[in-house]
């Protein structure tokens, strides 16, 4: 019996990211200074077997594998373990085909499945469509108290392989699989490929490739260019319906097919599935009966592969039904699929790849990532508004957050409280509030909501919901409905118009990140000539009603990989902002920028209306909370250890974004460094005439008086008389000036 050992998902999340392959497979490496060392699983030499724990690269002192280029890296690893594997087990062959009740222990062969020489547990090789050994899967025993023998065997893939994320590969059997075959058969599982496989090879049935996916959830992009062209068929299991999710019931099996026959959709040239049934499972078998399962209860196997092809059935045209599906289907998930990512390159590589890619535009990914890993961290919430001209980029980045579980989709919203109950389930809260609580919520395109006639009274809901408590009471109940330990950060995204809806007066949540426009018109030109290289991608495939069927394949890879990685950043956020440090220096900064943003979002009330104004301005206790978060969330995001230089940039630009508009453009022109100009005022007093300012900065000299009267009530600005003139000019306050030169040096 193979010796199992705990899986991948179950590890110490102290263990090294770079050293966690190793360990999967079964070696024991002691820590001594940068590397772990442990016993050569080739040589079976102790303590010469050296891992690098910054790197992840390897090395045998005694039998020289892995010198070369200064060592070899996981990949090589488990390609050299396979292949040692391999080599040393043939004799375990025979038991593997009969414990998977298989014909013939050459298929086990063929399929590289073996023994590992570490310490005998199954492995079974995953490849890419070319061919190449990318991925070792090890079967483990998985404890499981729901399943009737408190647990079930199960393959599990190398972590940490691919620093891009990719974690699962396909099963062929590698001598008989060409990539130019017009005929692909897709299995769930490697099993039921082998039992297909050794069944299918003895007959007469032409040439086909027969391969297996690890599971009716997994797919990858590579797979479908793969198959482009071909003809598809689909045999996954007979799963029954079940109910894990309320409200929504799946048969695994089936679903899988119709996920993977819309994505194939105007990619292969025939799509066809196994049809167990008239609703896709077969009621007189067990659920989870399969392929493998078939052709064994055949005493006949050729009998059982007749009957099971006769089972298979071009996909129906009504499947591919043109009518629009959410971000998230009912049962949570989303549309498209995410993907497993845990660095920060690959995720923004993947942008630079669909997309004419800007530091704006990476700057403003980076917010929105940080905002979602804050969301389960306790204290002040990080609310922020994504601005853009139309066209740039922000809607497309938000759509790649909703990949991702944790996040929440909001966009028509009339309140977020209900007092709506079930008529069959009186307990169940029909409050959107309570749907959204734990998650991100993500608004694609606020200008709608922007628009509501109720605005106004959902932005006083939301200020209260920032604070982690919201109440509502119903005339028509006599209970009162009261939420504590509400955790729902908020991302924006909006043209310019969303800065006219100002709420500084009553404290505003919301930060702001605003991506500027292109900075020339060469650039202009670069970016429609990268949408134009997109579209035409595009255009290649047919869309068919989901998510991922309206973008090309590079953007629907970024978008799998950002959702990857929100989640990633969810799973880790505790243990990530631990090892984050932030120097006192970073801290000083996020005080400075927190006063200087309150000063300058602050504005003054224009309703004529009022018998009397208060101008008054926020403390910025809050905006600080939120600048320290932001800046240490980024720093997570980067998978960096400190709040460095670069991560404070983006901070003070979401300050200086966050105070954009009059008062921000009038302090810089009072800042400005140039004392020749002709609208400086006398000698060197460093204020600005109300009349040039008037011009520069469009309001009416009625507006602006006002406006700088403001100022002066707040302590920004001071008005100083001019000796050599018959006026004076509008300065800045010694206070403003010198916060304005710490935070800009």
């Amino acid at each position: 019996m193979p010796v199992a050992r705990r899986p991948e998902s179950e590890q110490s999340s102290t263990e090294p990211d770079h050293v966690r392959p190793y360990l999967f497979h079964g070696l024991r490496l002691v820590a001594k200074g940068s590397h772990g060392v442990g016993r050569c699983p080739f040589c079976h030499r102790e303590e010469k077997f050296s891992v690098a724990v910054d790197t992840g690269l390897w090395r045998c002192f005694v039998c020289g594998v892995g010198t070369e280029a200064g060592g070899g890296n996981a990949l090589v690893f488990i390609r050299l373990l396979h292949e040692r594997s391999a080599a040393s087990t043939r004799s375990m062959c025979a038991e593997i085909a009969a414990d998977r009740k298989l014909m013939s222990q050459d298929t086990v062969r063929q399929w590289g499945v073996c023994s590992s020489v570490v310490d005998n547990t199954w492995l079974v090789p995953g490849y890419s469509a070319d061919g190449r050994l990318d991925q070792l899967y090890r079967r483990l025993w998985i404890a499981d108290a729901s399943k009737p023998n408190g647990g079930s065997w199960r393959l599990m893939p190398t972590p940490g392989i691919w620093p891009e994320g990719k974690v699962h590969a396909l099963h062929i059997p590698v001598g008989d699989f060409d990539r130019k075959r017009p005929d692909w058969v897709i299995c769930e599982g490697p099993w039921d490929g082998m039992a297909l496989w050794e069944m299918w090879s003895r007959t007469a049935r032409g040439v086909n490739n027969i391969v297996a996916v690890p599971g009716c959830n997994v797919w990858r992009d590579e797979w479908t260019e793969a198959c482009r062209g071909k003809c598809v068929t689909l045999m996954f299991d007979s799963d029954h319906p079940s109910e894990h999710v309320p409200g929504h019931v799946s048969r695994p099996g089936y679903d899988g097919m119709v996920r993977i026959a819309k994505r194939l959709r105007g990619v292969a040239s025939v799509v066809r599935w196994l049809k167990w049934g008239e609703d896709g499972w077969d009621k007189s078998k067990p659920s989870g009966w399969d392929v493998r399962d078939h052709l064994v209860s055949h005493a006949d196997r050729t009998a059982g592969l007749v009957a099971l092809i006769s089972k298979v059935e071009d996909v129906p045209d009504s499947l591919y039904s043109a009518a629009a599906s959410p971000y998230h289907s009912t049962n949570g998930k989303p549309a498209i699929e995410s993907q497993e990512c845990n660095t920060w390159h690959r995720c923004e590589a993947s942008w630079k790849e669909a997309m004419h890619w800007r530091q704006d535009m990476s700057d403003a990914l980076a917010v929105t990532s940080a905002v979602c890993a804050s969301t389960n961290q306790a204290g002040n919430q990080l609310f922020l508004d994504l601005v853009g001209s139309a066209g740039s980029g922000k809607t497309t980045m938000c759509e790649g957050l909703l990949v991702s579980n944790h996040c929440h989709h909001l966009e028509h919203l009339t309140g977020f409280h209900s007092g709506w109950r079930l008529p069959d389930d009186q307990s169940k809260d029909c409050s959107p509030i309570a749907r959204m609580n734990g998650k991100t919520l993500i608004t694609p395109e606020f200008d709608i909501m922007r628009s509501s006639p109720r605005y106004a009274e959902l932005m006083g809901q939301t200020r209260r919901i920032f604070d982690g408590k919201s109440g509502a009471t119903y005339k028509n109940t006599d209970k009162d409905t009261l939420y504590v330990g509400l955790r729902t950060p908020w991302v924006r995204a909006g043209t310019p118009a969303i800065m006219d809806t100002d709420q500084a007066s009553m404290g505003d949540r919301f930060q702001r990140f605003i991506i500027s426009d292109p900075s020339s018109e060469e650039e202009k030109r670069s970016i429609m000539r990268s949408a134009l290289k997109s579209e035409r991608s595009a255009m290649m495939e047919t869309a068919n009603g989901t998510a991922g069927s309206i973008v090309d394949p590079k953007m629907r890879l970024a978008h799998a990989l950002t959702g990857g990685y929100v989640d990633w950043l969810r799973a880790h956020a505790e243990e990530q902002l631990l090892l984050v440090n932030v120097p006192q220096a970073a801290e000083d900064h996020c005080i400075d920028l927190a006063e200087m943003s309150a000063d300058l979002r602050a504005r003054p009330c224009e309703d004529k209306r009022k018998r009397e104004v208060h101008n008054s301005k926020e403390l910025p206790t809050r905006l600080a909370r939120q600048n320290i978060r932001l800046a240490t969330c980024l720093a997570v995001v980067f998978n960096k250890r400190s709040v460095d230089s670069d991560v404070m940039r983006i901070v003070r630009k979401v300050a200086l974004d966050t105070a954009h508009g009059h008062s921000l453009n009038i302090v810089k022109w009072l800042m400005s460094p140039n004392p020749k100009s002709q609208y400086r005022t006398y000698h060197d007093c460093g204020g600005l005439m109300i009349d040039v300012l008037s011009m520069w900065s469009g309001m009416s000299p009625e507006r602006l008086q006002n406006y700088l009267m403001f100022l002066r009530d707040i302590g920004v600005l001071e008005w100083r008389e001019v000796r050599q003139s018959n006026g004076g000019s509008w300065m800045l306050t010694e206070r403003m000036r010198e916060l304005y030169t710490r935070v800009t040096s």
